[in-house]
């Protein structure tokens, strides 16, 4: 065991999601699971503008937030807070730089502590330049990159911007991690450092759902019909005409649950679209046990062929047999009675056809449990934090050379 791995350890984590967030994500998991295995852990907010806190229920929730001390979820677990930022900063240049300032600022201070620290892991979520006012020199870098960010349509009008920005970061990175084979195709050329991180899943808590004592909840529980569920969020990438010509058959009964921020009015007046809104996380069990099949109704574009969906290995840690449209992350998991491909809507309704009429066996079911269990996040975190681990322990060995005046000074990114 090198000296390395008797210190300290830190793990500063610039997130995109609020730790409070109902609906929880990669960060989420690694924040608690390094925390387990003795990191110093620090998940910092996104920020917000003021507009966000007028518009945006979970910015209203958060935004008291800065003005408190850190929230302390354990011993080695704490969540800041940023401050409210000045709105339009993806329309004005000058507004942009005034919050990448401020922002950068508050953010060095309030982590001046770990400055001095050695073992030190940064992990970065989406392409700016905030990484960049944490003076910590011997910072391992590491972007997680989840999403094709430029596809986004809130970026579309600075979409050669956050290319060139997240260029830069895939560089300066000491590692990239990527969640999708083909985001892997995209981005490995610009860092021999790479490592394919597929999402995962809580696999006890959503296996939850085959145990006799999980409760279904009422709201679902009077839904009559089959049920053909989706869980997660419903915005640009979701398919309205697909799900409308699912629900042209009366037997069925289309459950939605998960935040919808466009088209409210499309599925209003669909006596068997049930619009039931945002669940926590361990209350979703509960509506996956009354499933008959579980769906992943996406368009296929550039943003979402870099989806590695958290959905996927839910569904299956549940039993469930799924439907998804053509996504790349999800085509190698074609496989009889587990996930059905449909490449049209026509192919997509004939499997909804095929799987509620027929029978799940005792084995099929424990079969899907089975890989699912593969893809538990304890053995995601354990495959990018070994990596992360190999990149300190270089470290570790040019900084004792360096002590020893054999070699010069390493470069920083």
């Amino acid at each position: 065991m090198t000296e390395n791995i008797t210190k300290e350890k830190h793990l500063i984590i610039l997130s995109t999601s609020y730790w409070d967030s109902p609906l929880k994500f990669r960060r989420h998991q690694w924040a608690l699971l390094a925390s387990r295995d003795g990191y110093k852990v620090t998940y910092v907010n996104p920020t917000f503008t003021i507009a966000s806190f007028v518009q945006d229920k979970d910015a209203k929730h958060i935004f008291w937030n800065y003005f408190r001390k850190p929230v302390r979820v354990n011993e080695n677990l704490q969540v800041i807070t940023m401050p409210p930022l000045f709105p339009f900063q993806r329309k004005l240049l000058w507004v942009d730089k005034i919050n990448r300032k401020i922002s950068g600022w508050i953010l060095d201070q309030k982590l001046r502590e770990i400055r001095s620290k050695e073992n030190v892991t940064i992990i970065v979520y989406e392409p700016n330049d905030l990484y960049r006012s944490l003076k910590i020199p011997h910072a391992v870098l590491v972007y997680e990159c989840v999403d094709e960010h430029s596809e986004y349509p809130f970026n579309s009008r600075v979409k050669d911007k956050v290319i060139a920005i997240e260029q830069k970061l895939l560089k300066e990175a000491d590692l990239v991690s990527v969640t999708s084979l083909f985001l892997l195709e995209k981005k490995r050329r610009f860092n021999p450092n790479h490592v394919y991180t597929p999402n995962g899943v809580n696999f006890p808590l959503f296996n939850s759902a085959l145990k006799k004592e999980t409760a279904i909840p009422a709201d679902i529980e009077g839904i009559d019909g089959s049920i053909i569920l989706y869980v997660g969020a419903i915005m640009e990438w979701f398919d309205y005409e697909l799900v409308l010509k699912i629900a042209e058959n009366k037997a069925w009964s289309v459950v939605l649950i998960g935040p919808q921020t466009i088209n409210h009015h499309l599925f209003k007046d669909v006596a068997n679209i049930h619009c039931l809104g945002v669940k926590k996380q361990h209350e979703l069990p509960g509506y996956l046990k009354k499933a008959d099949v579980c769906i992943i109704p996406f368009l296929i574009n550039d943003l979402v062929k870099g989806v590695n969906p958290l959905k996927l290995y839910e569904y299956l840690a549940a039993g469930r047999p799924v439907v998804s449209t053509a996504l790349p992350d999800v085509i190698p998991f074609k496989q009889e009675n587990y996930v059905h491909i449909g490449r049209s809507h026509q192919e997509f309704i004939a499997h909804l056809d095929h799987l509620i009429k027929g029978k799940d066996a005792p084995d099929i079911v424990q079969a899907r449990t089975g890989l699912a269990r593969e893809y538990s996040w304890e053995n995601i975190y354990r495959k990018l934090f070994d990596q992360i681990a190999l990149f300190h322990n270089k470290r570790s060995r040019v900084g004792d050379t360096l002590a020893s005046g054999t070699t010069r000074q390493r470069k920083r990114h």
